[in-house]
């Protein structure tokens, strides 16, 4: 769901009826020419359980989320070293090269969240410049012996399930490859001066099938799609507070929004806490919410 040029392959003059309302829609056309700050939205959960399924709404209550399909994955970003959600780091002793650098789960029967640090083996006269610069800094992996180490950028997102080869590159007596533990429970990249901090996201890609997208429109007005890739049908739901943070700085949710589904032109007069529809198999449910 974003802006592009809109390419229709047929003949026009002979074309039927639902093809001609989809192409010519105002809102999709309002989407593809003037939507802006368009992204995946990682936050939608679907339930399996049909049988609780009830018509579209925008419900006050979340209690269709408790048995949704929805995962949390702890995801390693950067933050500011004085942001109290930056500490939480330990060191633990591994073998007699390699340490464990484990950040503090607090939530019950949850698998630790561990790198693997060794200090860079010293090689040249250029590497111990940069060992008398980086003493005591770390080498991470994600494994116990591999040959790439995790840079530190400030865009550096890593799942705890799944390493994307673009955060990784062959270790190297590298400034944005040296991590230092400090004894406050901070992780530093004196690199970038930041601090690696661990937060829980709502996996998007075992939502039960669900794919979700969020953008704004130029007139205050925010979109939000729902998609079905399963081929039987599902309730998807997503809480309100979730699509204000997806848009953080852009556009505020209030309760005192209206919204309307594109495809059923159904309104629905106020948003409560979560907004749910059911989606057929392979179908979809667009949004348009405006907000007081």
């Amino acid at each position: 769901m974003m802006r592009s040029p809109l390419m229709f392959g047929g003949d026009p003059k002979n074309i039927d009826d639902s093809t001609f309302n989809l192409i010519t829609n105002p809102a999709i056309l309002e989407i593809n020419s003037f939507s802006k700050n368009n992204e995946e939205f990682p936050f939608i959960t679907g339930n399996k359980d049909q049988s609780r399924w009830q018509p579209p709404s925008l419900a006050r209550n979340a209690r269709n989320l408790k048995d949704s399909d929805s995962v949390s994955s702890r995801v390693l970003s950067l933050t500011s070293c004085e942001d109290p959600k930056a500490k939480g780091w330990h060191r633990k002793m591994y073998d007699q090269d390699t340490n464990l650098i484990c950040w503090d789960v607090k939530e019950k029967n949850k698998t630790p969240f561990c790198l693997y640090g060794k200090r860079p083996p010293l090689a040249s006269d250029d590497e111990i410049i940069y060992k008398e610069r980086y003493e005591g800094n770390l080498h991470l992996f994600l494994k116990e012996r591999a040959g790439t180490c995790m840079d530190a950028s400030s865009n550096t997102k890593i799942t705890s399930s799944v390493a994307k080869s673009s955060f990784m590159s062959p270790c190297k007596w590298s400034a944005n490859q040296m991590w230092g533990l400090n004894k406050n429970g901070t992780l530093m990249s004196p690199y970038s001066g930041l601090c690696a901090t661990i937060k829980a996201e709502k996996d998007n890609s075992n939502a039960g099938g669900i794919r979700s997208w969020i953008a704004s429109g130029r007139r205050g007005e925010v979109y939000f799609a729902v998609f079905n890739l399963k081929p039987t049908s599902t309730v998807a739901s997503a809480k309100v507070e979730d699509m204000a943070r997806a848009l953080s700085g852009r556009r505020h949710l209030t309760r005192s929004c209206n919204a309307t589904e594109v495809w059923s032109g159904k309104s629905f007069a106020s948003i409560g806490d979560v907004l749910s529809t059911q989606v057929n198999g392979h179908g979809c449910a667009l949004f348009v919410i405006l907000c007081m």
